[in-house]
């Protein structure tokens, strides 16, 4: 029995419905091009890239500097804002952290955060001590953890893509009813 193929092309919105926001009409017909929207090995595997490097960055609206990377590298966009909204207002807090806490580690500074005052009035008034406490290694941290989750979904990718085209991946689920004893017959 022939597994069906999960075609994520109906989940995603087409040109055409795209065209029709009002908020994107700025970037005029450079996201339109066929190459931002075809799933193929290149496209697929450089929107990961940038997608797992973006989405580790330390600013607000990550999606926008992805979006040019993926116009100017010509990578799939779905892919990419797909994998850049991972961090979001409920992961972000946990990210950022953790890549402050690479990013001290890397330094060689000790990892605990260096406020103990969280009053706001105490973080206004020392916000330059605490941002040169804090800005370097979380930037280090953030860039780091970018480049190891982008390079990893671009591995990732490749990877599956080397399989399907050498039809390893078609090979082994043809070959599983067999090694279980079923004709694979319904």
């Amino acid at each position: 029995m022939k597994k069906p193929r999960i075609n994520l092309k109906r989940y995603l919105p087409t040109p055409e419905e795209l065209r029709g926001y009002k908020s994107l009409r700025f970037m005029g017909e450079v996201l339109f091009k066929p190459n931002l929207w075809h799933f193929n090995n290149y496209s697929v595997s450089w929107g990961m890239l940038i997608g797992g490097f973006c989405g580790w960055l330390p600013i607000l609206f990550q999606t926008i500097p992805a979006l040019f990377l993926c116009i100017l590298i010509r990578c799939n966009v779905p892919v990419t804002v797909a994998i850049v909204w991972i961090s979001n207002p409920f992961t972000m807090p946990a990210m950022m952290v953790f890549a402050y806490q690479v990013g001290a580690r890397m330094l060689g500074r000790d990892p605990a955060l260096p406020v103990d005052d969280l009053r706001p009035e105490t973080l206004w008034n020392n916000f330059f001590e605490i941002f040169a406490a804090v800005g370097w290694p979380l930037v280090l941290g953030a860039v780091v953890c970018g480049l190891v989750t982008g390079l990893l979904g671009f591995t990732a990718v490749r990877i599956y893509y080397r399989l399907r085209a050498s039809g390893y991946l078609r090979h082994r689920r043809q070959r599983a009813p067999r090694r279980r004893g079923e004709s694979g017959q319904a």
